[in-house]
């Protein structure tokens, strides 16, 4: 009987890896990401225009 559930094992496996490659084959390949030419770290969209602005600790500590 252990043969028999070692067997099973196999084939089950082998159906999902077959169905996997499958599922593979029909989403077909993707596409480089393309990156734009601009900065992807742009700052959001009120710091930019403020300048610089100067931090200052809290009084309580």
């Amino acid at each position: 009987m252990s043969s028999l559930r070692g067997l099973y094992r196999l084939v089950l496996l082998v159906l999902v890896f077959q169905l996997s490659t499958l599922l593979l084959v029909i989403a077909g390949p993707v596409p480089p990401r393309l990156t734009p030419a601009t900065n992807a770290f742009r700052p959001e969209a009120g710091t930019a225009a403020a300048g610089t602005f100067s931090v200052t600790p809290h009084p309580y500590r």
